[in-house]
């Protein structure tokens, strides 16, 4: 690592050097259809003049002692961070690497034959995955970590025939805890039956404009897609009209909401102690009391805005440098029960689940997995095909109230961004009481 330090000749120069061991499982119907495991390692040298980045690439270390050094003739002086040296393992009960492949196929053809076997289900796909990565980091400012992590989750999901009309419904689970965390999964694995044959028998929502209760599901992805990405200062600092939209202090929702970004969420989907730049990852308060607060920022974005990174300089491997990426990202709880929000809406839609939406910079649209009619309060029957659309900042403005039940959702896939999918990320929210949602179905 110290020599790697020296392939670059400029005023700050940082390296890391990455090893990550994968395991994929995976059962069609009753098959199973994939078991791959393999073992990956490389790193990338960045160097930085004050103005301009160099970067090298590479999987073998020895190579780099025939390299050319590469120079950057700017020699302004680069603001640092003091020097630290730690090392943060991760425990063995939490390494995926001491479980068997054939206990890790057992647990997942477990849940998957609940769901195959329900009758009336059509197929499966059924998904484990887990990732262990040990990342070594060093830079000129003496910066030296060593920092292990360790995925591993499930993602089940059932698929039913009436027809022309084929429906689907999906869950995933997992985090850091380790392999024993996914162990007693079998309700969740009924629900994803249930909800699957629910959906077939459902009608399509008729569009309109409800007022809609969102699951814990709904809210995490719906904050993370919606304000999240809007909340990157990669994504402000070029763009004047969206700064000023994002001023900080503007109010853009009711007192009642407020939402973080957190990696230091013990054994989360997002969580981690530095980030890809030897930055300390932080808490960091997007919106505070129903105003902006803050942003997300990496070493680069940082020094653009005159401000302190705030530990959010993230790639997916060693093939990218870093840019502004979210961690946990959610909505904090209010006072208010699930009972209450049913109680304060006569009549609307409770929209569950999330099958993934876009965003154009105020604008979004997501797709729900499942909705439920709401009339007098009380949960009447399912609907299918619930669109969600409208302008993020008055959405925001329309939640009028924040249940007390916040759930951090973690589980198998993760956040794309510049060409950089997955990454771990937990999104999540309590539930919410919004009004004037834009509903599109028949």
């Amino acid at each position: 690592m110290e020599g790697a330090l020296k392939a670059i000749d400029a005023p700050y120069v940082e390296a890391r050097f990455e090893e990550s061991w994968y395991t994929t499982i995976q059962f069609r119907g009753k098959e199973l259809d994939q078991v791959t495991t393999s073992v990956e390692r490389g790193g990338i040298i960045r160097g930085f003049d004050g103005e301009r980045y160099a970067t090298i690439v590479y999987n073998d270390p020895k190579r780099l002692k025939s390299t050319k050094v590469l120079r950057l003739e700017n020699k302004k002086a680069v603001k640092g961070l003091p020097p630290i040296k730690v090392e943060i393992l991760v425990e063995k009960k939490r390494d995926p690497r001491e479980v068997s492949i054939d206990e890790k196929i057992e647990l997942l053809r477990s849940y998957n034959d609940i769901i195959i076997k329900t009758e009336g289900i059509t197929t499966t796909q059924s998904y484990y995955y887990d990732h262990f990565r040990r990342r070594y980091y060093l830079n000129t400012e003496g910066r030296d970590i060593i920092e292990e992590v360790a995925y591993c989750g499930i993602m089940l999901s059932g698929i039913a025939k009436d027809g022309m009309n084929v429906q689907s419904y999906g869950k995933t689970f997992g985090h850091q805890e380790g392999f024993e965390s996914l162990k007693g999964k079998e309700e969740l694995a009924e629900e994803v039956a249930a909800k699957t044959l629910e959906l077939i028998r459902a009608e399509r929502v008729e569009s309109g404009i409800y007022d809609c209760i969102i699951d814990p599901e709904l809210a995490g992805v719906f904050i993370h897609e919606a304000f999240g990405h809007l909340a990157e200062a990669d994504h402000l600092y070029e763009n004047p009209r969206l700064l000023k939209i994002m001023a900080i202090g503007e109010r853009i929702g009711c007192e009642r909401l407020s939402c973080v970004d957190d990696p230091t969420l013990a054994h989360k989907r997002g969580s981690y102690r530095f980030d890809d730049e030897g930055v300390e990852g932080k808490k960091t308060y997007l919106i505070k009391e129903g105003r902006i607060s803050s942003y997300l920022h990496s070493r680069e974005t940082a020094t653009k805005l005159g401000v302190e990174p705030t530990g959010n300089g993230r790639a997916i491997n060693y093939n990218f440098a870093p840019i502004v990426r979210m961690s946990n990202t959610y909505i904090l709880p209010g006072s208010a029960s699930k009972e209450e929000l049913f109680e304060k809406l006569d009549r609307g839609l409770y929209v569950c689940g999330s099958r993934g939406g876009q965003t154009a910079l105020e604008d979004f649209i997501f797709a729900a997995r499942i909705g439920y009619l709401i009339e007098n309060g009380r949960i009447t029957r399912p609907v299918r095909e619930v669109i969600l659309s409208g302008n993020i900042f008055q959405t925001l403005r329309n939640i009028v109230e924040v249940g007390n039940d916040l759930v951090v959702q973690g589980g198998v896939g993760g956040c794309g961004k510049d060409g950089q999918a997955p990454l771990p990320v937990g999104t999540g929210g309590p539930h919410l009481l919004i009004k004037g949602v834009v509903i599109g179905g028949r």
